[in-house]
């Protein structure tokens, strides 16, 4: 697998939706800032005498009859209360959205009808300011979305969060997983799983909420369903590789999903009405990830092979350490040195597989500095002596990828290599990229090799009775 290349670009679909996800925080933010600064501040003005003693003999029975809430929920109004943090006493009881309904129910018992009709005048404002902050809107709330669906929520929920230290985290492990993932699938099927995902998660989520369940915000379900798809089709590629960077990644993955895990559990982000949906996610990606991953590769992952056997070390101790260390350097992402060091372990191993493969990746990074197409003719020759049909493909699509026109493609490899990569591809019925490696080789201007081409594609295209084309690359050949 080509587990380097995906550190070299970023993936355009993901960093775009990184961006709105971004964008739309800071701005859901800042709206809700000015928004509760005002909605605390006439709460604690005129409702939070009366409502603060009610509220605290309110949940201490619903804790204690019920089983709903935390003592330390309790304990933190209590300490609020006693140290006269009025916006944080206002923040909580707001927060609470089985309070007020219960309080609206039974007004009478707790109000004198003068007070009554005071609670309700204050309690309609607040109802109607608490109704413009984002979660209100964009949130998905069961009892409001009950009594007056907004469709619309069942996905945009996945944009807005209340909790600046989750939505960050989600932002940044996401960018992550889109650049090791998105350049080996298909992005509209990418897409189209994160739609239904979405979809799907909030449709189990009113399932199983109520009125006491907190509002379903936040992207979590989409990055656990990529923490599943890329440990699995990282897993799968050292399996079928062996190549130490993969299990780097892969262990990386791991770690940073299990960080991320213990985070959402100890601050709270996820809540057990969501677990149900986060481990289906992540079983959905592990299996897109491995056994599943046709549907949704692109095409050039598709026709990859796995390697026969498991990998078998061939360097020697002092070569295996040096390697190690130029393997080491780029896991801290030190390219530059991982560079130099396996250009010095290939001259001095030239016939070294593991070694090439290794360098060839890296230096694909930069192929203007002039050691990379040396091996690339290399990994050609191996591709040719083993009928390495797919690792052709590869690398013959390298090249057109990394050089700017035809005329550059024609001088950066000799042009035995084209003629030899045609036959391939000629064996292979593959006519397009038989005839895209003979107009490299024909701008080469190499005229023994390119005439030798020439004939080979009169033959196949005889046998395949393409008349026309015959007959072009016939009176091409006269010319040479």
């Amino acid at each position: 697998m080509d587990a380097k290349e995906t550190l070299a670009k970023l993936p355009l679909g993901g960093s775009l939706f990184v961006i709105v996800l971004a964008l739309v925080f800071f701005l859901c933010h800042s709206h809700d800032q000015k928004i509760q600064a005002d909605l605390y501040a006439y709460h604690g003005t005129h409702l939070l005498k009366i409502e603060a003693p009610i509220y605290e003999d309110f949940y201490g029975k619903r804790l204690a009859i019920d089983q709903s809430g935390s003592e330390r929920a309790l304990k933190q109004f209590k300490s609020a209360r006693q140290n006269q943090q009025s916006s944080k006493v206002s923040q909580l009881i707001l927060a609470d959205r089985s309070f007020r309904p219960y309080l609206l129910e039974n007004s009478k018992l707790f109000f004198t009808t003068k007070e009554a009709e005071r609670w309700h005048k204050h309690n309609e404002i607040l109802s109607k300011q608490l109704s413009h902050l984002s979660v209100y809107q964009f949130g998905l709330i069961p009892e409001q979305f009950t009594a007056a669906p907004q469709f619309s929520n069942l996905l945009s929920y996945l944009l807005v969060d209340s909790n600046g230290l989750n939505s960050a985290s989600n932002l940044i492990l996401m960018l992550c997983l889109f650049i090791l993932l998105e350049p080996k699938i298909r992005r509209s099927r990418l897409w189209a799983m994160l739609f239904f995902l979405g979809i799907s998660h909030s449709s189990l989520y009113l399932l199983v909420a109520d009125p006491l369940t907190p509002p379903l915000m936040g992207s979590n379900i989409l990055l656990y369903f990529l923490f599943g798809l890329a440990l699995s089709k990282y897993l799968q590629a050292f399996i079928r590789s062996g190549r130490a960077v993969t299990i780097y990644l892969t262990l990386a993955i791991l770690l940073f999903w299990l960080l991320k895990v213990g985070l959402d559990i100890y601050y709270g982000f996820v809540y057990s009405e969501q677990v149900m949906g986060l481990v289906l996610a992540a079983l959905m990606g592990g299996w897109l990830g491995w056994p599943g991953f046709d549907l949704i590769a692109k095409q050039d992952f598709m026709t990859e092979k796995p390697v026969a056997g498991p990998f078998r070390e061939t360097l020697s101790a002092d070569l295996r350490t040096q390697y190690h260390e130029a393997l080491t350097a780029l896991t801290r992402f030190n390219f530059a040195y991982a560079r130099a060091k396996l250009r010095e372990l290939t001259t001095t191993a030239p016939n070294e597989k593991q070694l090439l493969e290794s360098s060839y990746h890296l230096e694909k990074l930069h192929p203007d500095e002039g050691y990379f197409w040396p091996l690339m003719e290399s990994r050609i020759e191996q591709a040719v002596k083993t009928q390495n049909y797919p690792d052709l493909l590869v690398a013959f699509k390298d090249i057109q990828q990394l050089t700017g026109t035809p005329e550059a493609a024609s001088q950066c490899i000799g042009s035995v290599y084209y003629l030899q990569t045609l036959i391939i591809f000629l064996r292979h019925n593959n006519l397009d990229k038989a005839e895209q490696a003979f107009n490299f080789l024909l701008l080469s201007g190499d005229k023994q090799n390119s005439k030798e081409a020439c004939q080979l594609l009169i033959e196949h295209l005889a046998s395949k009775k393409l008349m026309t084309k015959q007959d072009y690359y016939q009176s091409l050949y006269d010319r040479l």
